[in-house]
């Protein structure tokens, strides 16, 4: 017990405003001072279903069929396990941030789907929740969309919100949730998702969270937190605290203050993330230990050096097996020399605390390396009235001449230079899986050119997997020349 209060008051002096914002609420709940306008439970009528939706006894849902205005009170009260409570999209509506839109008490198997939550203290207070499901909801102008605290194994997906303060709360879970595919833009000072003394491994997987303090603050948990979208973050994308045994893989850290920043935390595995543009580090390791940083991406983030890695021990940035990471910046040019064409450059890469001895020449390039064969590229109109319209084709071969094959390849993006507009609806599927070396897909995409366009510039941007799951994001960038001057 000693050792988790001083974690805390460490924590506490590290970052005072996001565990303000944190466990303020739950310590002095607003809520407990307000009382509730509906009640659903499992009767002939679904309690107060009745007098605001329809009551369906054999699935016990409840399915919302007017707006509900209830300000300064909580809005609905769950007292009864394996509810589905169905917004189906109409609008529960608070009053200055008061109350929560719905409570649940110590209840399993509650489903609450397709509700606009809008100013409530708490979207959703769901304390001690089990065998939840939570989806489909919006927030806004809410203090904290989802509260979680002493809850057990839910799942928690495609909810979005906007205005927020925080997203998701878990304090002290015991289960393993699964949140996945939601959307949150904080507002300053806030945080996407919190998880705070967990156990259980909670898979924090595929959500988009912009905005605010941090993006994803763990603290004393074990996750697994892959595919997420973080950007704009004053502080750092993921905040990670006196955890260990994590994975933190596939993530796209983007503008941030710092993309990782890892604190008293060990044997956590750090694979396969972007690390881009962020203001100050791509990653900071502060007192923490034997972690795996292997196969990143690190381009362009603020210090040159890119990572800090201050009083760790056993940190492990390279293997004979795997190779290092990927970097590029002002100090650290690109293509690096590679004279043994071992795919590594011949460079040791150091940065304050620790060296990468075996960094790749090219992005991604331990994984499948898509790339389009400039030799098979072809460029020209491919009918007159195509020519008199400024529609310009481009069919081209894309090829893997990387160690491992390709899954699932798709071109996410194509941006161009010149005002030059892309016709073909985004995405375009690639037909096939592409194995290393003979195998390629012929691609024909279509450029709206404006009259008068001289040359453009264009970046074709490809998505793909590996065998173990893991995603890749290539640019590729070429020019084409145009004689149209009708």
């Amino acid at each position: 017990m000693k050792r988790w209060l001083k974690l805390f008051t460490l924590a506490l002096v590290m970052v005072p405003a996001v565990f303000g914002v944190m466990l303020g609420g739950d310590t002095d709940r607003a809520t407990s001072a307000v009382y509730t306008q509906y009640t659903i439970t499992d009767d002939a009528t679904g309690g107060d279903c009745t007098v605001i939706g329809t009551w369906d006894s054999a699935t016990k849902t409840c399915t919302l069929t007017r707006d509900l205005s209830v300000p300064g009170v909580n809005g609905i009260k769950i007292s009864s396990s394996n509810i589905t409570l169905d917004g189906a999209g109409h609008y529960l509506i608070g009053e200055n941030r008061l109350g929560s839109g719905v409570d649940t008490g110590v209840y399993t198997g509650i489903k609450i789907v397709n509700i606009e939550f809008r100013n409530f203290e708490y979207g959703i207070y769901a304390s001690a929740a089990d065998s939840y499901l939570i989806s489909g909801n919006n927030f806004s102008n809410i203090r904290v969309a989802i509260d979680l605290t002493w809850a057990g194994s839910n799942t928690i997906e495609e909810n979005t919100g906007s205005e927020i303060s925080m997203g998701l709360l878990m304090v002290t879970n015991n289960g393993s949730s699964i949140i996945q595919n939601n959307v949150f833009e904080v507002l300053d000072g806030g945080a996407g998702i919190v998880s705070y003394g967990s156990s259980g491994n909670n898979k924090i997987m595929s959500n988009k969270l912009t905005g605010g303090f941090y993006g994803i603050n763990i603290f004393g948990s074990t996750l697994n937190i892959q595919n997420n979208y973080i950007s704009s973050c004053s502080a750092a994308g993921i905040n990670l605290s006196s955890s260990a045994e994590g994975l933190l893989a596939n993530n796209i850290l983007d503008s941030n203050g710092v993309g990782l920043a890892v604190s008293t935390t060990h044997d956590t595995q750090i694979i396969n993330n972007y690390f881009m543009q962020n203001r100050d580090l791509g990653l900071r390791l502060f007192y923490s230990s034997n972690n795996l940083i292997l196969n990143n991406y690190f381009l362009h983030n603020g210090n040159s050096s890119q990572v800090d890695d201050i009083v760790g021990s056993g940190n492990i940035y390279s293997t004979a097996t795997y190779g290092g990471n990927y970097w590029e910046g002002n100090e650290w040019p690109q293509p690096c020399a590679d004279t043994n064409n071992n795919g590594y450059c011949d460079s040791t890469y150091t940065f304050t605390g620790g060296q990468d001895s075996l960094p790749w020449v090219k992005p991604g390039g331990w994984g499948p390396q898509l790339e389009i064969d400039d030799v098979e590229s072809n460029v020209y109109w491919e009918s007159y009235s195509e020519y008199l319209a400024g529609i310009l084709t481009h069919t081209f071969k894309i090829r893997n001449n990387g160690k491992v094959d390709a899954s699932n390849p798709y071109i996410d993006s194509v941006d161009s230079t010149n005002a030059v507009e892309q016709v073909n609806p985004m995405p375009v599927t690639i037909a096939k899986n592409l194995g290393v070396g003979a195998s390629s897909e012929t691609i024909t995409l279509k450029y709206k050119v404006p009259t008068g366009t001289a040359d453009f510039r264009t970046y074709i941007n490809l998505v793909y997997w590996d065998s173990n799951g893991l995603f890749y994001y290539m640019g590729r960038g070429g020019s084409f020349y145009s004689d149209n001057e009708a």
